[in-house]
């Protein structure tokens, strides 16, 4: 019987894994408290709470509930600096305690990313570091191109001077093509504080490319077709000079041929003035003599 009332005496309580900046509960019950009362201590060994009593001035700590069975507080704007095991203990003989053993997670920064050049020049290897600090533990790193998944070229983490967060570095590299001027460039952050929410930055590619340059054979093309436009064109002024040269030397010729036969009597007789000029002229003048 009395090893079974000590182990119904065994306080119990669990692991708790907080983001910084929420709040934790620490909860400790225990089956049989022998008329003692629970308490519970920071990893200092400072007592937080003696029952319903407060025993440490931080107006963060919160008693939530206390009975003979159960002492729950909870720490609210956690930091980094709450981490550790804390104890539950019950005053029997002997003392009884238990351990919880409180997590805080280190939100990482927003990631930045340097070495983007602007512009970079077409089928160039453009070089990328991301970079966020301040996650606990490690955060990871992903990168994308557009819709397509970049694979990094390696990754360092560094310890930050707090001895507690790290600094995460991810590098990438890829050709540039002048498909991709404008396009999105983004890192983001895996990391379990963020429940689920992404942190991510993003910066757009300036492609530079030279213009297109027509062909060798559509410049002859291009060559032949002016050529041709020229000669048509000359041809079609020579058309137009020589016909009113055409024009006005077939007018003068009527005109003179027609000289004498304005005054016949009939046709007939205008065709052989006309046909016969000044000798029909003096044959009329020969026969009158």
């Amino acid at each position: 019987m009395e090893q079974q009332s000590l182990r119904e005496s065994q306080p119990t309580t669990s692991d708790e894994t907080v983001v910084a900046g929420g709040t934790v509960v620490l909860k400790c019950q225990v089956e049989d408290p022998d008329d003692s009362s629970l308490q519970w201590s920071n990893p200092a060994q400072q007592t937080l709470y003696f029952g319903e009593k407060r025993a440490l001035r931080d107006n963060r700590i919160q008693l939530e509930r206390s009975t003979p069975n159960e002492l729950t507080i909870s720490i609210s704007d956690v930091v980094l600096a709450d981490e550790g095991e804390y104890t539950c203990s019950i005053f029997t003989m002997p003392v009884r305690t238990a351990k919880a053993l409180v997590t805080v997670l280190g939100i990482p920064q927003k990631p930045q990313i340097f070495g983007h050049e602007q512009p970079i020049d077409e089928e160039k290897v453009a070089r990328l570091t991301c970079r966020s600090s301040g996650s606990k533990p490690a955060a990871a790193l992903r990168w994308r191109l557009g819709n397509r998944e970049l694979k990094d070229m390696g990754v360092e983490v560094v310890e930050d001077p707090n001895g507690k967060t790290f600094t995460v570095s991810s590098r990438v590299e890829f050709r540039v093509t002048k498909e991709e001027n404008g396009a999105e460039v983004t890192c983001s952050v895996d990391h379990e504080s963020l429940q689920n929410s992404e942190r991510s930055t993003t910066e757009k590619l300036q492609v530079h490319y030279a213009s297109p340059v027509p062909s060798t054979s559509s410049t002859y093309h291009a060559m032949i077709g002016g050529v041709v436009a020229v000669i048509v064109f000359l041809l079609l002024s020579l058309l137009i000079v020589l016909g009113h040269y055409l024009i006005r030397h077939k007018g003068t010729y009527l005109t003179h041929e027609a000289k004498g036969s304005d005054d016949a009597p009939d046709a007939d007789t205008a065709i052989i003035n006309a046909e016969g000029g000044q000798g029909g002229a003096d044959d009329k003048k020969e026969y009158f003599i």
